[in-house]
């Protein structure tokens, strides 16, 4: 299998994942009220995707997130492709501390 066809190959598979991944968080959804942390992640020379994840506090939000992107990134790893991403800084409803920088 020539590097082309592995990367085509990865990229459907991978469109397949977050594509399930965007069915369950529009299923379990979050709510109003949860913390959400937003981050965008680019595949070798796939465009950027941008994809959050939410938790009901602060702490839950950027382990998720950081769960996330852990796996995110081994999955392009385990296929030879680089992975670039970018957090942003977590959205708070009720205020809070949202302006300080996220990990």
């Amino acid at each position: 299998m020539n590097r082309a066809t592995m990367v085509s190959g990865f990229a459907a598979l991978f469109a397949t994942q977050v594509s399930m991944a965007t069915v369950f968080a529009q299923v379990s959804g979050a709510s109003a009220n949860d913390i959400v942390c937003q981050f965008k992640y680019r595949v070798g020379a796939e465009p950027w995707v941008l994809t959050e994840s939410s938790a009901t506090t602060r702490i839950q939000a950027r382990k998720k997130r950081n769960n996330d992107i852990d796996y995110l990134e081994k999955k392009a790893k385990e296929a030879g492709l680089s992975f670039d991403v970018r957090r942003i800084p977590c959205r708070d409803p009720w205020g809070g501390d949202s302006g300080k920088p996220d990990d």
